[in-house]
């Protein structure tokens, strides 16, 4: 296992960050993005991005566990696979947030 460490607030560093690994590496396995914090008021980043918490206890998991190794395109919850709702499995929305996604980062679609 390999970890990287960046300022995962800042697109600069999150794209730095995604050259160096495609410079090393042929395949990325598993990518957990622990870029937590609680803000008590809303704040944005240097590119103008609300800051969000999250946690990272399940992805660890998935990650790191025996049990769990031979799991492949699943979702979980709580360390157990869960069915995701109905949103989740919209193909159209799924379209819209990536898009919504790259436009964000300032990528040009289909990259």
């Amino acid at each position: 296992m390999r970890t990287a460490t960046r300022d995962l607030s800042s697109l600069a560093q999150v794209r730095r960050l995604a050259e160096e690994v495609l410079a090393r590496y042929d395949r990325l396995d598993v990518l957990v993005n622990n870029a937590g914090v609680i803000m008590m008021r809303r704040q944005l980043t240097a590119d103008g991005l609300e800051t969000t918490f999250t946690g990272a206890d399940t992805p660890v998991y998935l990650a790191c566990s025996p049990e769990v190794a031979d799991v492949t395109g699943g979702y979980f919850v709580k360390r157990k696979p869960a069915e995701p709702s109905a949103l989740a499995r919209d193909a159209r929305a799924a379209m819209r947030l990536w898009a919504l996604s790259e436009e964000l980062a300032g990528l040009a679609p289909g990259r």
